[in-house]
């Protein structure tokens, strides 16, 4: 969506791509409406390239963040690769010898113990965590107004064509790695519905379009943790941080070689 926004955005303005976006999430839950009609079209061969090339293609991602984030001035530098390679390192420990929440959390206790040794290290710069607020209003709605371009909409509609096949693989790719079976066309459904509906509220809000992580489907892989409330509580902790911006700077903060670690 990046690349779309930023060209429609320079030439119409920012409630253009807001609008386009509107739209978009409505389209796609048009395509989770006719989903079994055209259900055919996208077996998982289909889908699952899709997810597969997604997934290749973040590996360069991942390893800009290993060496500290593309554009860092000390990018490639023997700290971040030290720092990265320690997160790493425990990610795997914990997956490989630890059991129960452990294991579970393998990923979530390297990102902790990498920002630890982050702020022991020094390499930390909590400016921003000072200069948060405690307590601020999200995003009021409409703020960022609403507008629409033909020739946006299109591309917009596009590009959540591409977003719903991601989202079907993913789908279809938790299903497999938390229960060992296919995804029934209702959850298919529902997940298109979810992933459109969120992206037309987000428009609403001045905010970029929802898509499913690819990532999390290698996390469900890992942890077979596919607890409804285990996601909702997730959920609920990003709202509280929407409201507390000092909370959120402290994971804003994070060195980028710490998340490469883990991603």
């Amino acid at each position: 969506f990046l690349g779309a926004a930023i060209t429609m955005g320079l030439a119409y303005g920012y409630g253009t791509v807001m609008g386009a976006c509107l739209i978009g999430g409505l389209f796609e839950m048009l395509i989770g409406k006719a989903y079994m009609k055209f259900k055919k079209l996208f077996p998982p061969i289909v889908s699952g390239i899709v997810v597969m090339s997604i997934g290749l293609s973040l590996i360069g991602v991942g390893a800009d963040y290993f060496l500290g984030g593309a554009g860092s001035p000390n990018f490639c530098s023997v700290q971040n690769v030290l720092l990265a390679t320690s997160v790493f390192v425990i990610f795997i420990l914990c997956d490989t010898f630890g059991k129960g929440l452990v294991k579970s959390s393998a990923i979530l206790i390297s990102l902790i113990v990498g920002y630890i040794i982050a702020a022991c290290m020094g390499v930390i710069d909590f400016t921003p965590v000072k200069e948060a607020a405690w307590v601020a209003i999200p995003a009021i709605p409409l703020k960022m107004g609403l507008s629409f371009k033909f020739d946006a909409i299109i591309l917009f509609m596009a590009l959540f064509l591409i977003t719903a096949v991601e989202t079907i693989g993913d789908t279809n790719g938790v299903a497999v790695g938390g229960f060992n079976r296919a995804a029934t066309p209702d959850e298919v459904q529902g997940s298109l519905y979810a992933d459109g509906l969120g992206s037309s509220l987000a428009a609403v809000f001045g905010v970029l379009p929802n898509t499913t992580f690819s990532q999390n489907v290698g996390i469900i892989a890992l942890t077979k943790c596919v607890n409804k409330f285990t996601v909702a509580t997730g959920i609920v902790f990003l709202i509280i941080l929407s409201f507390i911006p000092k909370l959120a700077a402290i994971f804003s903060v994070m060195p980028a070689s710490v998340l490469g670690g883990a991603l």
